[in-house]
């Protein structure tokens, strides 16, 4: 009797496992299903971060030659501003030293035009640009 206990609790054991597996079998259409989902969605991440990365990119690009320019230009009024400065005090004319600090305060406005974490008391809309 043993050895028919033994066929049984297989055959018992073996019917158990394929319920189980008949279960999950079922439910298999449905994880392939959300996998795919889960893939399409996945592409569309990839494909947005793609293009984020790209715009970033340009962006700094953009930037650092936006610096670079800026830094160029005021590095020139400053040279200007001092051989300007220079020849004024020989010459003694007040209108002309006016007339350089506000070329100078336009660069200086031109420059915060273009520097967009500039902090501004007015519009873009209303600064002077070059």
């Amino acid at each position: 009797m043993t050895v028919w206990n033994d066929v049984r609790a297989r055959a018992s054991a073996g019917l158990a496992w394929g319920r189980r597996l008949g279960a999950e079998l079922g439910e298999f259409p449905d994880t392939l299903r959300r996998l795919r989902e889960g893939a399409a969605n996945f592409e569309v991440v990839a494909r947005r971060l793609e293009a984020a990365s790209g715009s970033l990119e340009e962006i700094t690009s953009l930037y650092q030659s936006t610096i670079a320019t800026s830094t160029r230009r005021t590095a020139d009024a400053a040279a200007a501003l001092e051989s300007q400065i220079d020849a004024l005090s020989a010459a003694g004319s007040p209108e002309r030293v006016s007339s350089t600090l506000a070329e100078l305060q336009r660069t200086f406005d031109s420059l915060a035009d273009r520097n967009p974490f500039w902090p501004r008391t007015t519009p873009l809309s209303t600064t002077n640009k070059d």
